[in-house]
């Protein structure tokens, strides 16, 4: 994590004992996890360096497919399983939107099949934007008994007026389709 993320967890960890910190950053995976898996928070690297990316060391168990006759089904993105999409719900607004800070989200990750095992789909990639707002790129690949899936999600605004919430309307509508 870096920027406001990072921050975040370090002030956190400044105002609270090791175990309340532990038991914040395990609430907070849960949302980001596939149904049949869980994730233990161990510590931090570089807590006390901000000029430094903090990475959390997580220690992940479970099964995160399901079997269907002589198919494995595995979760196409891994880390929005359970993804909730802001302003999906909402068709209008006539206050202003504070999303606090811009973010940048990077997913990437790799499946190694065991041996025998092939690769019959892999999720549908897409190049999403809001020009000078918010883009998303989702792309998977296939090699040597991997797959590999990348999401990247970037948005470079904090707030924006009630105006300007069709359109932000309209993103997250295709980024919500996209992620599914």
């Amino acid at each position: 994590m870096s920027g406001p993320d990072a921050l975040y967890w370090r002030q956190l960890a400044l105002e609270n004992d090791p175990e309340e910190v532990k038991k914040q950053f395990n609430e907070s995976m849960r949302a980001y996890l596939p149904d049949g898996v869980t994730a233990g928070f161990d510590h931090f690297l570089a807590l006390d360096d901000a000029n430094v990316n903090l990475i959390g060391i997580v220690q992940v168990t479970g099964n995160i497919g399901s079997t269907t006759g002589k198919h494995f089904f595995l979760p196409g993105l891994f880390f929005e399983s359970h993804a909730t999409h802001p302003f999906v719900g909402q068709e209008m607004r006539h206050t202003p939107i504070d999303l606090h800070y811009a973010k940048i989200e990077q997913d990437h990750v790799t499946y190694h099949l065991p041996p025998g095992f092939t690769v019959q789909s892999t999720p549908k990639g897409a190049d999403l934007s809001w020009p000078a707002h918010t883009s998303l790129k989702i792309g998977s690949t296939v090699s040597n008994g991997t797959v590999e899936v990348v999401r990247s999600f970037a948005r470079n605004f904090a707030t924006l007026d009630a105006v300007d919430y069709s359109d932000l309307h309209d993103f997250y509508l295709r980024l919500a389709t996209a992620d599914q």
